[in-house]
């Protein structure tokens, strides 16, 4: 009787193909590129079709198989603007600021203690409300403070024009990498943007940061018992 041994499937190390895909398809001076090694992004808007066939090359085993086709999001965009009829591109980066919410029961109580040892400064000057404070040390507890953490999400934007029309409207996060390519003439920028004043956090919450990563500290009002407290000691 023979014995079967099943086999995992390969694994792959999509962050190093996205690094070898950047450095051998990139003219680099002639393209708009960016790079965050950090975080193992990388994006190219190119004039020259070239780097379509090497770019699949990189990634050829990779598109074949179960791990991409499964992949609840893509990390990986190739797009091939000539594929479309137009005369030309308008194409927006933008690098947007987002709260998440922290879930995570260790990371919540590694900021409480932080707080509540006082080793932290708000990097955005404003400091937590006296009662609210004073509540805190009495009532250290994982769920007085609601943690969102400050991300980036990095997405670009593409309006394809057509006799001065646009017409197709093409937006993706651009994962671990990203090419761009068109023959035609294209205009390209980059923008930081934020959340409107209106909705933004960080403008009435205190805001910290450890290891590089920033998080807001928010009272839970939603705690009954911790608006009581605060409330009494607020009058």
């Amino acid at each position: 009787m023979l014995n079967i041994i099943a086999t995992k499937p390969k694994k792959f190390n999509v962050r190093e193909l996205a690094y070898d895909a950047f450095r051998s398809s990139a003219l680099l001076g002639v393209d708009d590129t960016y790079t965050n090694t950090r975080s193992s992004k990388y994006f190219i808007v190119s004039n020259s079709l070239n780097g379509l066939n090497i770019v699949n090359a990189v990634f050829r085993d990779y598109f074949k198989s179960d791990e991409y086709t499964e992949a609840r999001s893509k990390k990986i965009h190739i797009i091939d603007l000539d594929e479309h009829d137009y005369d030309f591109a308008a194409i927006k980066f933008c690098i947007e600021k987002t709260y998440k919410s922290v879930s995570s029961l260790s990371q919540m109580q590694r900021y409480t203690k932080l707080i509540e040892a006082g080793e932290l400064k708000p990097k955005n000057g404003i400091p937590f409300v006296p009662a609210v404070l004073e509540v805190f040390h009495d009532n250290a507890e994982v769920d007085f403070f609601k943690f969102q953490e400050v991300r980036k999400e990095y997405v670009v934007r593409i309006s394809l024009v057509k006799n001065g029309k646009v017409f197709k409207k093409i937006k993706c996060n651009i994962g671990h990498f990203t090419l761009i390519a068109g023959s035609k003439p294209y205009d390209y920028e980059r923008v930081e943007s934020t959340p409107k004043k209106a909705t933004r956090p960080a403008l009435f919450h205190p805001c910290f940061e450890v290891d590089g990563v920033e998080f807001l500290a928010v009272f839970n009002e939603q705690n009954k018992h911790y608006k009581t407290l605060v409330d009494m000691v607020g009058y």
